[in-house]
């Protein structure tokens, strides 16, 4: 497993938000942050994102929860 994704070891899975070709770190954020993964994304839910619909559908499937 890359070193980035260490930190989700323990969902017991690889995190698929994670480690995508479109990821630029947001700058406002702190550097300990940069982990390649879409919620520290300079991009991440806005229009920007090539993979909106994906965490759209991520939320979506949540609710299913409720």
């Amino acid at each position: 497993m890359e070193e980035w994704n260490k930190g989700y070891e323990w969902m017991g899975e690889e995190n698929e938000f994670c480690d995508r070709e479109c990821y630029e770190f947001n700058d406002k954020l702190k550097a300990q942050f940069d982990d390649k993964c879409c919620e520290h994304c300079r991009k991440y839910l806005t229009l920007s994102c090539e993979h909106l619909e994906d965490f759209m559908l991520e939320i979506d499937d949540l609710s299913d929860y409720e």
